[in-house]
């Protein structure tokens, strides 16, 4: 059963699905509602889930680290991401995204290239990625170093 929690931290919603330790998916929102309702568009329609009622130390840790990078700070933490349905080149590049470290970028042609994909590929991925920002999606940019889509 995916558990799906949510914590206000300094004016901004942080939520996360886990299934077990698994991070499924992670949100930002502006409201406690637009965080469910972000973390159940990332839900597979059939998926049983549940509010919890109660956070663990896992979905604590995992929440405010999403806020702390947020806040720019570097986070060293490990968790384990349910990818599983997510396509083989979707979780290459989410894997090749995460160890980009705090304080760096790399862009979209030269994440494609080490994925053995486009950059376009790549900013789909960018585009879908259901566990931002502990993948730092933000840190993947355009060849001329400007934000993309």
């Amino acid at each position: 059963m995916i558990a799906l929690h949510v914590l206000e931290i300094g004016g901004l919603w942080c939520g996360v699905a886990l299934e077990g330790k698994r991070v499924f998916a992670t949100m930002f929102a502006l409201s406690e509602r637009d965080a469910f309702r972000g973390l159940l568009g990332e839900l597979p329609v059939n998926s049983i889930h549940q509010v919890a009622q109660e956070r663990d130390a896992v979905a604590e840790g995992v929440l405010r680290a999403m806020k702390s990078v947020f806040d720019g700070r570097d986070v060293s933490f490990s968790v384990e991401f349910a990818m599983s349905r997510l396509s083989q080149y979707s979780q290459r590049v989410l894997r090749l995204t995460s160890l980009i470290p705090t304080g760096y970028v790399t862009t979209y042609g030269a994440l494609a290239k080490a994925a053995s994909g486009s950059p376009r590929a790549v900013g789909r991925v960018m585009a879908s990625n259901p566990f931002a920002p502990l993948i730092p999606c933000h840190r993947v940019v355009t060849a001329s170093m400007t934000l993309g889509g």
